[in-house]
């Protein structure tokens, strides 16, 4: 008898696997000794709205009726698919033996939906049948009854770094893009990997390996009724407006670390509140340190990137809140050599530890929200101004006095392998970024001048091109004086300078070589900026002006170089000093 009950606990998960599909709809399927649940209580009164109906339907948020509104599209789409269903349990598939078979939409599709969101991706679960199988059944049966409708099939492999766990098959059906793939139970992760042990499972297992309850709803399309396994995923998305873990917060975090950085996506998304239980699983430094080890940078990236630009973003609220659940040090990590002087970034600061940083970074933020509410009521600063950038490098702006060396004991800003390595971001975000790091101390000069100086002014726009606005504000954080950076960019805009950085040379390089007969190289430079500097003192002079003013400046020139002597390269730096 002992050896039996062993036997039977051991296998308990398969048996009841097996059992719940000879039994039918009426199954149970069990997570533990004491849970059991129907699909009749998962399965919740739904009422299909046809295309524009959902405005004259008063939503009542109910978690007992719901109602999903389709398209005509969509209803195309579950028409086919359940046609596909008919087809393969009547034997009329080539290649294919009779068979029943379950076909769910999972996760964000139905969460929009109930939401009355539009959403474009289309997760197909099913219970009997491979992801891959069951594509190429419905392809097969289009050959048949639809053969313009014929698409690929598109096979995606397991690729965890992407969320992509199980193989998935990808393809369009009815003009609609579809992922499909089984209903699966994870049998738990490596501590290096968010690769699960994944096999075939049922509705309620699946239910709960997902992030959040939020997500892990379905509509089943033969009964065309939502199904809320966990018990509480209607309530959480439509009453509590809360995310919450199907199962502890700490497990499911630990097992897929990125899941932390989704929890503030949806949260900012949906403005949905983090579940306490969640929330202090986020802050767990365990939770942080398994992100660095399971998960790459490309993936946290992207993940912080629909965070901040994504659809229904807030850059400023995302950030504020991975400052708030302490993970800025693990998405913005820093250099692993230890040639970084973190005492460096109190004193830059006014701060005594590298926590304090962060917490400035957070107070940012606030400033970047008031430039963003008043840029509203400026079409053209709005257009000049990069929200985006502004807010990213508002958020590492403690950091930019920070140098390290790496391993060819090259100098490199702190702030620059930040975006370059820890969130891998495009190169254009790693120069610009850059830029705005190197210049907005000089900007901050601006703030303490009566008078802008038209000369100086023009030439720190010229250098920041079309970020100059950009970086005013950036300092104008930095000087906490975001009405003084408003009335300098009207200073600068009355100057006529707004878009000076724009305007081409009177004589390119080339002209300017022949006329005056420089030869190739940096002196052409020191020139062009001399040009520069006359053309801002003399907005109205021509050509043969600006010409006679720089056959005086190479007369200078070559008589201070013949004075002074010195290598080539002391003479130019002399050049560009003077």
């Amino acid at each position: 008898i002992v050896i039996v009950i062993v036997i039977v606990i051991t296998h308990l998960s398969s048996i009841v696997h097996y059992l719940s599909r000879r039994l039918g709809s009426h199954s149970f399927l069990t997570l533990t000794d004491d849970f059991k649940i129907f699909e009749e209580e998962a399965s919740i009164p739904t009422q299909i709205l046809k295309e524009g109906e959902r405005s004259s339907y008063i939503r009542t948020h109910s978690i007992h009726t719901v109602a999903i509104e389709l398209t005509s599209n969509e209803e195309f789409f579950i028409a086919t698919i359940l046609d596909v269903i008919d087809h393969l349990q009547r034997g009329k598939i080539v290649d294919y033996e009779p068979q029943s078979v379950e076909v769910r939409i999972a996760g964000g599709w139905v969460r929009d939906k109930l939401l009355g969101l539009t959403n474009y991706d289309v997760d197909i679960a099913i219970d009997s049948l491979s992801g891959v199988n069951f594509a190429k059944i419905i392809q097969n049966y289009l050959k048949e009854i639809h053969p313009e409708e014929v698409h690929k099939v598109g096979v995606i492999a397991a690729n965890p770094n992407q969320s992509k766990h199980l193989e998935t098959a990808t393809m369009i059906v009815n003009g609609i893009e579809c992922d499909f793939c089984n209903l699966r139970a994870e049998e738990g992760y490596t501590a290096s990997s968010r690769i699960p042990n994944a096999r075939f499972g049922s509705p309620l297992e699946d239910a709960h390996r997902r992030d959040f309850t939020v997500n892990s709803l379905f509509f089943n399309l033969r009964t065309k009724l939502v199904e809320d396994w966990t018990g509480r995923g209607l309530a959480d998305l439509l009453e509590n407006r809360r995310l919450v873990t199907p199962m502890d917060p700490f497990i499911t975090f630990l097992d897929d670390p990125l899941r932390a950085l989704r929890a503030i996506r949806f949260s900012i998304r949906f403005g949905f509140s983090l579940d306490e239980k969640l929330r202090q699983a986020i802050t767990s430094k365990k939770i942080h340190n398994a992100l660095s080890v399971k998960v790459s940078r490309e993936r946290i990236g992207k993940e912080l990137e629909g965070c901040l630009s994504g659809k229904g973003a807030n850059a400023v609220k995302a950030l504020k809140l991975i400052g708030e659940l302490d993970m800025s040090d693990c998405v913005f990590s820093f250099p692993s050599e230890r040639s970084v002087d973190v005492e460096l970034i109190g004193k830059a600061e006014n701060a005594e530890r590298m926590l304090d940083a962060w917490r400035i970074s957070s107070l940012y933020m606030d400033h970047v929200q008031v430039i963003k509410t008043a840029y509203k009521f400026d079409s053209r600063l709005e257009t000049l101004l990069d929200s985006r950038l502004l807010t990213i490098s508002a958020y590492v702006l403690p950091f930019r006095k920070l140098t390290y060396y790496d391993r060819k004991l090259r100098e490199v800003s702190v702030v620059e392998f930040m975006i370059r390595e820890s969130i891998k971001f495009k190169n254009k975000d790693v120069r610009e970024v850059v830029i705005l790091m190197e210049n907005v101390d000089i900007f901050c000069e601006l703030f303490k001048q009566g008078e802008l100086r038209r000369e100086d002014t023009g030439m720190l726009l010229r250098k920041t091109k079309g970020l100059w606005v950009t970086c005013l504000f950036l300092a104008g954080i930095l000087e906490q004086s975001i009405k003084k950076a408003q009335l300098i960019y009207k200073r600068i805009a009355d100057m006529n300078l707004d878009l000076f950085w724009k305007n081409r040379p009177l004589l390119d390089g080339r002209a300017l070589g022949q006329t005056l007969g420089l030869p190739k190289g940096p002196i052409i430079g020191i020139f062009l900026e001399e040009q520069v500097r006359w053309t801002l003192l003399n907005p109205t002079g021509t050509k043969e002006e600006s010409l006679e003013n720089l056959q005086n400046f190479q007369k200078h020139f070559e008589s201070k170089r013949q004075l002074e002597g010195g290598s080539r390269k002391e003479q130019l730096k002399r050049a560009h000093k003077e």
